[in-house]
């Protein structure tokens, strides 16, 4: 039986508080937003979500900026994206190729964004290690019943391998959807609505970096690709 996990809903105008779960363990109490879902480099706008002793956001990065003010480089098309990757230029792109997660605004960047030191993630967050997504799958538990509860309930198909409970039911509010990824180095859309494919912030070889894979099976695996593809991130309270 899975354990409880809590969504933290408070103001965004309070500050951050201690909840205490266990004698001696204490976790971090994220702000949720009552305004909206956006996430901005000021950690004033962030929904997040307990589960076991780590604080998760409950939607993938979306931020166009580096925490210090600096831009992130955006790719418009094919060319631009190339270009930036053959420099190791930290970049983003937003999916291209299906309506459904194009709408979802999701937003992928290549891996050189993830270790930038001008930082990616929010202040009071990090890009997850492959040892923290690892933790979340032990704490959910890592059988095809318990992973859907991380999944979101919409999006995510796999009829066309005859999969019909691709689906989640997100019982534990880390409201997971499909993310596809830019391949490399033809820079191609895949995987719409099949895969959450999201950077962890280790490197594999000199040029290659780990990353995390949900897909429609309600499979979870840990990989590692080049540095240059564009996938999602997810953050964790630092």
């Amino acid at each position: 039986m899975m354990k409880k996990t809590t969504v933290v809903k408070t103001s965004a105008t309070k500050t951050l508080a201690k909840k205490t779960t266990k004698k001696g363990e204490k976790n971090i109490v994220a702000k949720r937003s009552s305004k909206t879902n956006a996430i901005n480099n000021d950690s004033k706008s962030i929904n997040a979500v307990i589960i076991g002793k780590q604080v998760w956001m409950t939607r993938n990065l979306d931020v166009l900026k580096f925490r210090n003010g600096d831009d992130i480089k955006l790719a418009k098309n094919v060319s631009e994206w190339k270009k930036l990757n053959e420099k190791e230029i930290p970049a983003c792109c937003y999916y291209d190729g299906d309506d459904a997660v194009k709408d979802n605004k999701t937003l992928l960047y290549n891996w050189f964004a993830v270790i930038d030191k001008r930082g990616l993630a929010p202040k009071g967050w990090i890009v997850p290690s492959l040892d923290d997504w690892n933790e979340l799958v032990t704490f959910v538990g890592s059988d095809k019943k318990s992973l859907r509860k991380l999944k979101s309930k919409e999006i995510w198909d796999g009829s066309a391998y005859l999969v019909n409970n691709s689906f989640g039911t997100n019982k534990t509010g880390f409201n997971l959807m499909p993310t596809g990824e830019r391949t490399f180095p033809s820079s191609e859309f895949h995987s719409a609505k099949l895969s959450a494919i999201l950077w962890t912030s280790n490197p594999a070889r000199t040029k290659s970096a780990y990353f995390v894979e949900f897909d429609f099976s309600n499979k979870y695996i840990s990989s590692f690709g080049y540095k240059q593809l564009g996938l999602a991130v997810r953050c964790i309270k630092k």
